[in-house]
Parts: structure tokens; sequence; C-alpha cells
């Protein structure tokens, strides 16, 4: 499929740091979710454009889209796991804590990718 194409595309992007040209292909990919109405597969396609924008050095612009992703599907592993990180290097270590929290305790997958040294 098309968006699966895409989304390939921005991850070896993103693993090469090339992030402006990440961030094009994962918005690609978002509209192409959102044509569809895809909206759980739009969630993480939007967090993918964060961790573009985090490692292009836009990070509060990434910090308000894992927020806004958060807002609008709060059940996204991964944006829990980088927002609390994110607020964590910000000394905002309440939210941190509630952020990181909500990921281990209210989501089925939970945190424990992010505890297992082997994965």
């Amino acid at each position: 499929e098309v968006c699966e194409l895409v989304t390939f595309r921005g991850d070896a992007l993103l693993h090469l740091g090339r992030y402006s040209e990440a961030l094009e292909e994962y918005e690609a990919a978002t509209q192409i979710l959102t044509r569809k109405k895809l909206f759980r597969l739009m969630s993480l396609s939007r967090t993918n454009e964060a961790f573009a924008l985090f490692g292009g050095g836009n990070r509060q612009v990434a910090i308000q889209t894992f927020q806004t992703v958060l807002r609008q599907d709060p059940y996204v592993t991964d944006a829990h796991a980088a927002l609390a990180a994110l607020y964590w290097a910000d000394g905002n270590i309440a939210a941190a804590e509630e952020t990181w929290s909500f990921a281990c305790e209210k989501i089925d997958t939970g945190c424990r990718q992010y505890t297992d040294l082997e994965w």
C-alpha cells in the first residue's frame, strides 16, 4: 500500500538524520490516513511527525504535536514515552511521571518495551 511505502521512506530518512525529508513523508502518510479515516494509524503517523520535528531541532513544535496526538488519541504509548522524556529533561518531573504512569498503567501495550533491556 502507498501509505506503508511512504511511512517506510520516512522511517529510513529519519534513521539517516534527514529529518525535514522524513517529516514530509510522514505528513504525506498522515494525509492519506486522514482521507481514509484511519484515525488510529493517523495518530501513529502524527507521532512519527513529532519525532522528525524533534530530530530536526523543532523541539517545541514536537512537544505540541505529541500533546495534540494524545488529546486526540490518548493511547499512543510512543507519544507518552517521548513526552515524558521531554518533560523530565525540562525539569517538569510531575508532568513526566504522570505521562509515564499513564503509558504504563492505562495502555494495554504499556511501557514494558521501554523497560526491556533486551529490546
